[in-house]
């Protein structure tokens, strides 16, 4: 997390449950590590658990067009796709895997699902 994130979740500690500082070094405020990671934890599965439902149903290795591709992510319509496609850049969206009609396999939808973190401005964790 960012500090200005940290800074606004610590600020909002009634609603986030953020931990209480433990102590202070100049401007900065100081946490107890271990409740942080276990807040961290939580908060961060509760993020997840707010993302869309996948249908994890069918033939991974299945070639889906965008249209389905988007039932199969949970999405109300093909519209996110195509956006995330026009906004995001190479890397947030997978590649279609055959190019030259536009189509994905369930796998390659399911791993893009699986990378997710948070509904919102990333929508993914680059790390996974």
């Amino acid at each position: 997390m960012t500090e200005q994130t940290l800074a606004r979740l610590y600020s909002q500690r009634a609603r986030t449950g953020h931990p209480t500082a433990v102590a202070r070094a100049g401007r900065r405020l100081l946490w107890d590590l271990d409740e942080v990671t276990a807040w961290s934890a939580r908060w961060t599965e509760a993020k997840r658990a707010g993302l869309s439902e996948v249908d994890r149903s069918g033939d991974p290795g299945e070639l889906v067009d965008i249209d389905e591709a988007a039932r199969v992510l949970g999405y109300a319509n093909r519209r996110t796709i195509d956006s995330y496609r026009a906004r995001r850049g190479r890397g947030y969206f997978p590649d279609p895997d055959d190019l030259a009609r536009t189509r994905w396999t369930r796998w390659t939808l399911w791993a893009f699902a699986d990378r997710r973190s948070r509904p919102g401005r990333r929508g993914h964790d680059p790390n996974r």
